[in-house]
């Protein structure tokens, strides 16, 4: 799936919500949740939903925060025309 950097997502740390809004910027919350965990035994796990379809994003969590959203900037914005043609592929 292509995720676009305006797709609105709730992140989930465990069964609190962490952040809502635009996936580049729940993502980079998320982020920082899941390395704060990488210094735990036991985790809690991190997911970020889309809130129109309910569909689990997968991003690549690896890295420094900085290389994080270096590759967030990669992820094209949706603009009117691209949204009604993934509502379209469905």
């Amino acid at each position: 799936m292509n995720w676009f950097s305006n797709t609105h997502c709730n992140a989930f740390e465990g069964s609190h919500c962490i952040a809502s809004g635009e996936l580049r910027a729940v993502a980079l919350i998320a982020k920082c949740a899941i390395d704060r965990g990488t210094a735990s035994l036991t985790p809690t796990p991190v997911l970020i939903f889309v809130d129109a379809t309910s569909e689990v994003v997968e991003l690549d969590w690896r890295g420094t925060a900085e290389e994080f959203a270096a590759r967030l900037v990669s992820l094209p914005h949706a603009t009117d025309e691209s949204s009604a043609s993934s509502s379209e592929d469905n």
